[in-house]
């Protein structure tokens, strides 16, 4: 009998790029590559992913194409255990092509990745987006996921794992928000941070190192500012 997700402790990950605003811009490779790199909350997107993933399941290999070498870079910088693989752009995207047009054939339940709005637990996280898991690969499973996806936790009900596309760039401002609403729930403060006696930090804040707020702000949270930012005077 096949395993679910959940049942297997490992994964195969392939990443890929899907549909995005910076592909109107940019050569498509450095699209991806960027898109995969862009910062989010203090670690960039992809590596956000699979610190997230990684806190779920052992990621026994990471399959993505050598021409975003930026984005390869950082994985093997922060999970050098992790193996890669490099197959091409082409060959990631037939199998994501694959995976959705036998869309429904696929199992997609986890107790940890399960639908927001759904009380089915055999729905996908992403019903419209191409989040796909496939049970192809024997004791393990595989999972498919866009440079331009971002995961999210919810504590409400049983929901744990969210996955949403990065489309447009009011879609980055949005689920940011939506991260921030959901993981920032106590203030941390970074002792080299310098914050004005006259300044105001209300709600929960992470604030990094090496953060200046100057005189007459006033910071309400939930609230995220990276290292290194300067706040000027009379900010709110």
């Amino acid at each position: 009998m096949d395993k679910t997700l959940a049942e297997r402790n490992r994964i195969q990950l392939t990443l890929t790029d899907y549909s995005h605003f910076l592909q109107s811009m940019l050569d498509r490779t450095k699209a991806g590559d960027m898109i995969g790199t862009m910062g989010l909350m203090g670690k960039s997107l992809v590596i956000r992913n699979l610190t997230i993933l990684a806190s779920l399941y052992e990621i026994s290999k990471v399959r993505i194409s050598e021409d975003y070498p930026k984005t390869v870079r950082q994985i093997q910088e922060s999970f050098p255990l992790i193996d890669i693989e490099f197959i091409s752009e082409a060959k990631c995207n037939q199998a994501m092509s694959l995976s959705r047009r036998s869309y429904d054939a696929l199992s997609y339940t986890t107790t940890a990745l399960t639908n927001e709005t759904s009380e089915n637990s055999n729905q996908p996280i992403c019903p419209n987006n191409p989040f796909i898991l496939s049970e192809q690969m024997g004791s393990e499973a595989s999972l498919q996921l866009p440079l331009n996806s971002v995961l999210w936790f919810s504590k409400a009900g049983k929901v744990k794992l969210y996955a949403d596309l990065i489309m447009y760039p009011w879609d980055f401002l949005n689920y940011s928000q939506k991260i921030l609403q959901e993981e920032v729930k106590e203030s941390q403060i970074s002792e080299t941070a310098s914050i004005a006696k006259s300044s105001i930090i209300e709600g929960p804040c992470i604030i990094e190192d090496d953060v200046i707020i100057d005189d007459f702000c006033k910071v309400k949270g939930p609230t995220y500012i990276g290292k290194g930012s300067y706040i000027g005077m009379g900010s709110l």
